[in-house]
C-alpha cells in the first residue's frame, strides 16, 4: 500500500500497485505542489490499518487496541460508594514497517 504525504502530512493511503504510474496524475488531479510530495510504499499492507501513526522517518506504526477493565468508585445520591467496572482502551505497537521511498520532496527516487 502506498501513502502520499503533502508537506509531511498524510493525504491518504493508496492501494495502487507498483508499476501503476499514478503519482503524476494524482499530483495534478489534487492540485498539489510536486516539490512537497513524498510517496512511500509499505510492503505487506493491503488495506488501511485501523489504528496507526507515523514516526518522524515515516515508518508506519501499526497499533492494536487493547481493552482492559478497571473499577471506578463513585458516590450515589445518598453518599454511598458505588463501584462500577469501566472499559479502558489503550493501544500497543503491533508492528513497525519501514517504507520504500518512491518519491521524496517531488523527486522520483524509484519509478513506480
Amino acid at each position: 500500500m502506498f501513502s502520499i504525504f503533502n508537506n509531511d502530512s498524510l493525504i491518504n493511503f493508496w492501494a495502487n500497485q507498483i508499476g501503476d504510474i499514478f503519482i503524476d496524475a494524482t499530483i495534478r488531479g489534487l492540485k498539489l505542489t510536486q516539490s512537497l510530495i513524498d510517496l512511500n510504499y509499505y510492503p505487506g499492507i493491503g488495506t488501511t490499518p485501523k489504528f496507526y501513526e507515523f514516526d518522524q522517518d515515516k515508518k508506519l506504526i501499526i497499533k492494536k487496541e487493547v481493552i482492559s477493565y478497571e473499577d471506578q468508585v463513585s458516590l450515589d445520591p445518598e453518599g454511598n460508594e458505588v463501584t462500577t467496572i469501566v472499559e479502558v482502551k489503550s493501544y500497543e505497537v503491533d508492528k513497525v514497517i519501514e517504507p520504500i521511498v518512491y518519491m521524496s520532496k517531488g523527486i522520483m527516487i524509484k519509478p513506480c
